[in-house]
């Protein structure tokens, strides 16, 4: 899932670490400049929050290029 306005992809839907269901996401909050966005995910049975960063939005010749770089390093 990509925000509108950012250069950066929000992370995958995450797990409740206590009971397991998809949570869901609570809130956005907008960085500046390069830092990315932050993501707060929330489970409503549970009570649990878990906030992760934004990842970088790859073009397909830039994430071709990293995973070469990765395959090399092995």
């Amino acid at each position: 899932m990509r925000y509108e306005r950012s250069n950066k992809c929000a992370p995958k839907q995450p797990h409740c670490p206590s009971c397991a269901q998809m949570m869901r996401l609570g809130r956005i909050t907008s960085r500046f400049d390069d830092l990315p966005e932050l993501y707060t995910f929330e489970c409503r049975a549970c009570g649990v929050s878990h906030i992760e960063a934004a990842l970088p939005l790859l073009l397909p010749r830039e994430q071709i290029a990293r995973e070469g770089r990765m395959i090399d390093r092995f």
